[in-house]
């Protein structure tokens, strides 16, 4: 782990951005990147409860530098991964469709930042409509449907640091 931590550092330091630490910095010069710090991505393509299952991964994207202190942690455009972690198909009887979505972690400079956070969608119910229905046309009534769950691609995700990562800050030669 300290190998990788390591190389994170030389990778970061190289583009003048902060590095996760890999031995413990001199006095000072340790920062953090607190645990609940906000990292807001967006999705790339579209999620809809009729496509996608329960597990699926789905690519993301860091939509606004996050910093520490000024300095850049995570860049924007990074790329972060999230997974489906609901899906309810829509039904007969207007039921909708439903979502739920989960960020999981962003990659900086080959190192993964796990992340929490979660994004919902419900589609419309049909329920209504099948209801005043169902008298006048009788038990087709029941073949109506609800709409699918949709989060449409650059629909923005709020992901959060799910642990306090400590930081080098780089040093001035």
């Amino acid at each position: 782990m300290n190998g990788r931590r390591a190389l994170l550092a030389a990778a970061l330091l190289a583009g003048g951005s902060l590095a996760v630490a890999a031995p413990p910095a001199p006095a000072g010069r340790t920062l953090v990147l607190r645990y609940g710090t906000p990292v807001p991505m967006k999705t790339l393509q579209p999620l809809s409860s009729k496509r996608v299952h329960q597990g699926q991964r789905f690519d993301l994207e860091v939509s606004d530098d996050v910093r520490v202190e000024g300095m850049l942690v995570i860049p924007k455009g990074a790329r972060g991964v999230g997974e489906v972690s609901r899906v309810v198909t829509k039904g007969v009887m207007g039921k909708a469709g439903k979502l739920e979505v989960r960020v999981m972690f962003v990659e900086v400079g080959g190192t993964r930042i796990r992340l929490d956070g979660v994004a919902r969608d419900r589609g419309e119910s049909g329920v209504a409509p099948v209801a005043l229905a169902a008298p006048l046309i009788g038990v087709s009534a029941g073949l109506f449907t609800g709409t699918s769950a949709v989060i449409p691609a650059g629909s923005v995700i709020n992901g959060y640091v799910f642990a306090d990562v400590p930081l080098v800050k780089p040093t001035a030669n």
